[in-house]
């Protein structure tokens, strides 16, 4: 579990189990010590419709997959400099 943890960055897919990544955006943004931590996608969802619904619920950045590991850490870099 995330008690007595904080984390820098959130990094999740939006296609999950239980609950998908945009469902987990809304929860995480009601909790007051996560309103503003950044949450990026890395998914294969990359229509112009997910990226929107993504936005709207605040999420920081979409990162499509497949991916290099230069522009993953390129990425995350950005967001938490």
């Amino acid at each position: 579990t995330s008690v007595g943890k904080a984390f820098d960055l959130i990094l999740a897919d939006i296609n999950m189990p239980v609950m998908d990544g945009y469902e987990m955006v809304e929860e995480i943004r009601k909790m007051p010590d996560y309103r503003f931590t950044p949450i990026l996608f890395l998914t294969t969802e990359n229509s112009a419709e997910a990226k929107q619904k993504g936005r709207e619920l605040n999420a920081t950045g979409w990162i499509n997959k497949p991916f290099s590991p230069e522009k993953l850490l390129g990425i995350v870099e950005q967001v938490l400099s």
